[in-house]
């Protein structure tokens, strides 16, 4: 009845906005949906795609093996994989966890990592692009009409397009190091490159996609020096899109990478005793503050302390697990409820504490100092309970 009664108020919407008899409008709306369905849907398996490559480059790279060659193969019997084999998630159902061949057990992890990932994509472009990034801060949403993929190639609006590819890189990376982390192994270098080279290009040429700048407010003459432009119109169906080099986008980069290195390095302290978890900690916050600004690593360095905390009762083992997977659930939490962590009395806001009425500036010297303070004191109380690594045996 709900379903029914939402579905004739859809179609009399649609026919008041010019689309003739309710019958038509109903057509329109089933119409929108389908469309937002098969959309849905595509953008899954292209997450679940990647998250196939994904489970490669957490295999391989901290190996240094390459990733291209040789193809995908068992690595008992070492016998090369059909292309059906290779089929995202379905490919480990219709083997049964087995491999074709030698019938070795195929670990689950990598069609989780592969349905997380197409997840990930997929939560994303529902959360954000179809909301007109209204999970974003400081940012009235864009008003989307028909779809999310009508109002990026037909409306213009390709900062949404923008904020799809650059926060599913981040978390995706951010997954990446967490499961290298999660086996034993420090981050690789040319893994950490890759989200520096996208982070900083990203931000210095697309200041926009940081929602949250250096200083907020922003004067308008700083934003607007240093600036050259490139309009991309003729490509892009008649709709601009400024591509600006600009010293606001500089600036939020330097900021953005020392408060990461400065919040990393407090928190690899606090799990010092572990070099795998240390690196992967790091390096996690120096692309959270490169991708999403400076004021991102303090509220994730709060929570992340706190889940350090939580796990001390637990065993080594049991840490060496839980520790990455839940930093990247705290990292995808951040980019899905971003203003409601932000305008909470609980973390640290934009521009200071919510109840103080002191400057933005004192409340955040005081509020870095005290986080500061803090992982000192638990870097030292983790000499009593150390984590110690645990290298994974590959299969």
């Amino acid at each position: 009845m709900a379903g029914a009664w939402l579905l004739l108020t859809q179609a009399t919407h649609a026919a008041e906005m010019g689309h003739g008899s309710v019958s038509e409008g109903v057509l329109h709306y089933l119409d929108l949906r389908l469309s937002t369905l098969i959309m849905s849907l595509w953008i899954f398996v292209l997450g679940s795609c990647i998250g196939s490559f994904l489970n490669v480059v957490i295999y391989r790279m901290p190996a240094g093996r390459a990733l291209s060659h040789p193809g995908s193969h068992c690595p008992v019997c070492e016998t090369e994989l059909t292309a059906g084999d290779n089929i995202p998630i379905l490919g480990w159902v219709l083997l049964r966890g087995r491999c074709r061949y030698c019938q070795v057990l195929i670990p689950s992890r990598y069609p989780l990592i592969e349905f997380t990932v197409g997840l990930l994509f997929l939560t994303v472009f529902v959360v954000e692009t179809s909301t007109g990034a209204a999970n974003l801060p400081l940012r009235m949403p864009v008003t989307i009409f028909g779809g999310a993929m009508n109002a990026i190639f037909l409306q213009g609006h390709w900062d949404l397009l923008g904020y799809f590819l650059v926060h599913t890189f981040y978390l995706t990376i951010t997954l990446a190091i967490c499961m290298i982390g999660l086996d034993g192994h420090t981050t690789p270098w040319k893994l950490v490159r890759s989200g520096l080279s996208v982070a900083l290009l990203a931000g210095v040429l697309w200041p926009e996609l940081r929602p949250i700048h250096v200083v907020v407010p922003m004067s308008e003459t700083l934003i607007q020096s240093w600036q050259a432009n490139w309009t991309l119109s003729q490509w892009l169906a008649g709709y601009g899109l400024n591509i600006r080099f600009s010293l606001i986008g500089i600036l939020d980069s330097i900021a953005g990478l020392a408060s990461g290195l400065l919040a990393g390095w407090l928190a690899g302290r606090v799990v010092r005793d572990n070099s795998a978890i240390s690196s992967t900690v790091k390096n996690v916050f120096i692309l959270a503050g490169l991708f999403c600004g400076w004021q991102m690593t303090w509220p994730l360095l709060t929570l992340f302390l706190l889940t350090v905390l939580l796990l001390r009762p637990f065993n080594a083992k049991i840490q060496q697990s839980m520790l990455p997977l839940l930093l990247f659930g705290i990292c995808s939490v951040f980019i899905f409820a971003w203003p409601q962590m932000l305008n909470g009395i609980t973390l640290i806001r934009y521009d200071g504490w919510r109840w103080t009425k002191s400057s933005a500036l004192v409340d955040w010297i005081a509020t870095i100092l005290l986080l500061a303070a803090t992982a000192l004191a638990m870097s030292r109380m983790a000499q009593h309970t150390p984590v110690t690594d645990e290298h994974r045996k590959d299969a």
